[in-house]
């Protein structure tokens, strides 16, 4: 993320394996988040600064990492709310961690993300031309996939218990990079950007 909220998009990696069965694969993630990357411009290194991480699969799983995370990295625990009404970071509240035969009342704080809004923000920001603030940069050789998956949703009507309204829904079965995206969004204004 850059001044403006401009941002860059400059890697994807995908660790497959099943997250509440697997506890070698959040070692991995650890370590994958811990990444340096180095600045062309001048040869140093940036590292991730913050992760939002999606609790709505997995929810102890993810919650179990989180909280094993604290103090290491910062890792947050998000779950999407779709109220239109919701900003994109909400206020965090205390969540029971229960993982592994071990319970930690009060163990975690889980932070919610207004997908509405956020998914507002992404469509305007795709709609930038040129850059400067709020322009999504991206690196070089990103596969088509990548560019479908960011694109995969549109705003249509849809009945609600309240009347008609417009909703952000899937157009394509994988829209991974455009959850990805939201929830890096969410990670930088965590910290203030």
């Amino acid at each position: 993320w850059g001044a403006g909220m401009g941002s860059y998009a400059i890697d994807r990696k995908v660790i497959p394996g099943n997250p509440s069965a697997d506890d070698a694969l959040w070692d991995t993630v650890s370590t994958d988040l811990q990444r340096q990357y180095q600045q062309q411009w001048h040869g140093g290194h940036i590292g991730i600064e913050c992760t939002s991480i999606d609790s709505g699969y997995a929810t102890h799983a993810v919650y179990a990492f989180a909280r094993r995370c604290a103090g290491q990295i910062n890792v947050r625990a998000i779950k999407g709310d779709n109220n239109p009404k919701s900003p994109i970071k909400m206020t965090a509240t205390s969540q029971d961690v229960n993982w592994r035969g071990q319970k930690w009342p009060n163990g975690i704080k889980l932070w919610g993300v207004g997908t509405q809004a956020s998914e507002d923000l992404l469509h305007g920001q795709l709609g930038l031309d040129k850059p400067g603030p709020g322009f999504i940069h991206v690196a070089n050789g990103l596969p088509q996939e990548w560019y479908a998956q960011l694109t995969g949703k549109k705003r249509v009507p849809v009945r609600s218990k309240t009347g008609i309204v417009d909703r952000w829904v899937r157009m394509r079965p994988r829209v991974e990079v455009r959850d990805c995206r939201r929830y890096a969004h969410h990670a930088a204004m965590c910290l203030g950007l």
